[in-house]
């Protein structure tokens, strides 16, 4: 029998982004908003939400994956844990029976997360999407376009060098 327990999942964090949760609710705020944030997770598969809970609260349902693979629905610690972390009780099934067989032969990680754009409009807060790895959803990569950087200055430059030096070469051939 091994010592897990609800509360056994500690991941170190910056103060920063802890302060930024715990802003107004305090520590106990700061673990209900993380325990919120895998069960939307677990549910949707695929979540956005502000960068600085983001990467917190991925590190908690990576350890939740991983503990969940390692010791499985029989152990009476794991389903304590499992059951304190994630707030809708008919996600445990699914956590056991279709998550933790998904990543059974990956190591990890099994989140997957992306930079969102900043919305100047509001707040102007650096969001993120958060997905689970080999999910039924349609792939990001495919919906994010590929950024043309031709005409930065820096390549601009880089483009008359090569030029520039191709030139040269050409002239000291005919010399």
């Amino acid at each position: 029998m091994s010592n897990l327990t609800a509360g056994k999942i500690l991941i170190p964090y910056s103060r920063l982004a802890r302060k930024k949760i715990t802003k107004f609710s305090g520590p106990q705020g700061r673990i209900d908003k993380i325990r919120e944030i895998i069960t939307d997770l677990l549910r949707l598969e695929r979540i956005e939400l502000p960068h600085f809970v983001g990467y917190e609260s991925r590190q908690y349902a990576e350890r939740l994956i991983d503990l969940a693979k390692k010791y499985g629905d029989k152990h009476e610690g794991m389903m304590e844990m499992a059951d304190y972390w994630i707030l809708e009780k008919d996600l445990l099934p699914k956590l056991f029976q279709v998550i933790v067989p998904r990543y059974e032969n990956r190591l990890g990680p099994y989140t997957q997360v992306y930079k969102l754009p900043i919305e100047y409009q509001g707040k102007g807060l650096r969001k993120i999407c958060m997905e689970l790895k080999d999910n039924a959803l349609p792939p990001l990569q495919a919906a994010i376009p590929n950024r043309n950087h031709n005409n930065s200055l820096t390549n601009i430059l880089i483009d008359a060098y090569k030029k520039d030096y191709k030139f040269k070469i050409e002239n000291k051939k005919f010399d």
